[in-house]
């Protein structure tokens, strides 16, 4: 199967005079859950899909745990996962205190491997929308 893609406008300011630009990013076909995922992981193995679920849930809390440890995580064959931090805009180190650094997102970061194995992805436009 194809990973279906589009063509969407880039944004630019209000008053700019440049060309329009695009860009293209997939359009998924659907997300698939955790339920999904124990079966096509029991479909290879030997281990159940309850067990699966099991682990996946058990993984799900511990990586909690350990990035609210300050921690950056790293699973083999999938890639890194660390905290980003947001705070408010300071001219000096010193105008800021702990109680002002929140908790921004959770950044990934491919595995070299993960990458190279999906270039070789086949890519088809989406059929034209009404």
């Amino acid at each position: 199967m194809a990973v279906q893609y589009d063509f969407y406008k880039n944004p630019s300011p209000k008053d700019s005079k440049k060309r329009v630009r695009y860009h293209a990013r997939v359009v998924p076909y659907g997300t698939v859950n955790t339920n999904k995922l124990a079966q096509r992981i029991h479909s290879r193995c030997t281990v159940t899909p309850a067990d699966v679920k099991a682990v996946l849930s058990s993984l799900s809390d511990v990586v909690i745990e350990e990035l609210k440890d300050g921690n950056r995580i790293h699973i083999e064959g999938l890639g890194y996962l660390q905290i980003t931090l947001e705070c408010p805009p300071v001219q000096s180190t010193k105008e800021i205190r702990a109680e002002s650094i929140r908790f921004k997102s959770v950044a990934f970061r491919p595995e070299v491997e993960m990458k190279k194995r999906l270039r070789i992805a086949r890519f088809e436009r989406v059929p034209r929308k009404n």
